[in-house]
């Protein structure tokens, strides 16, 4: 008698690199996007999310000219790694225009808390932390 058992295939973890465009999952089920704005040796990748809810991955130049409304920062890895949280849909290389965006704190843990602020920004969730308005650009616009 011959079993045979299909195993379930493991997922790589996913790359990332600068000028990535992400895809993240807001909690009414839309999507918001980001961008790697910098991979820091010693505080690993820096992102910062558009002002893009509802948008389609496919019109990434429009999605990178819209204004960040949650400040440049440091992300743990393992949230850009994990494709369930930050998928990379497209990549665009930086300007110099690039690099004066507005920067956040320099935290890094293991939640993620720029999508927990784009939540709070678009007031979907009241789900918070300690500082949430130091990583947002201008004043949340509830129930947008």
């Amino acid at each position: 008698v011959s079993v045979k058992y299909k195993l379930k295939k493991i997922p790589k973890r996913q790359e990332y690199k600068v000028g990535d465009i992400l895809r993240g999952t807001l909690a009414n089920g839309e999507y918001v996007f980001a961008r790697v704005f910098e991979d820091h040796p010693a505080l690993g990748p820096h992102i910062g999310v558009y002002d893009s809810r509802g948008m389609d991955s496919e019109k990434v130049d429009e999605i990178i000219s819209k204004p960040l409304i949650v400040k440049i920062t440091p992300i743990h890895h393992e949230n850009l790694e994990d494709r369930s949280q930050w998928l990379v849909v497209g990549n665009k290389p930086l300007t110099e225009a690039n690099f004066s965006k507005l920067r956040g704190p320099l935290v890094i843990a293991g939640d993620n808390r720029q999508l927990i602020a784009a939540n709070h920004f678009y007031g979907l969730s009241d789900e918070t932390f300690n500082d949430v308005d130091d990583w947002i650009v201008g004043e949340p616009r509830k129930g947008r």
